[in-house]
């Protein structure tokens, strides 16, 4: 049986630039919410915001 929630595994590994490898959906989410606000901005096509 697939697991489950978080701990839930991707068909496929999804490997990053950096040479980390995401193999659950809490490790992306872990990712996402440790980007910059401005890189993360950048990845969903969000103009950024002028000060």
């Amino acid at each position: 049986m697939a697991g489950k929630g978080w701990q839930r595994e991707f068909d496929e590994a999804i490997e990053l630039p950096d040479g980390r490898t995401l193999v659950t959906l809490h490790d992306a989410a872990a990712h996402i919410t440790g980007l910059p606000k401005k890189e993360l901005a950048l990845r969903n096509g969000k103009p950024q915001s002028r000060r």
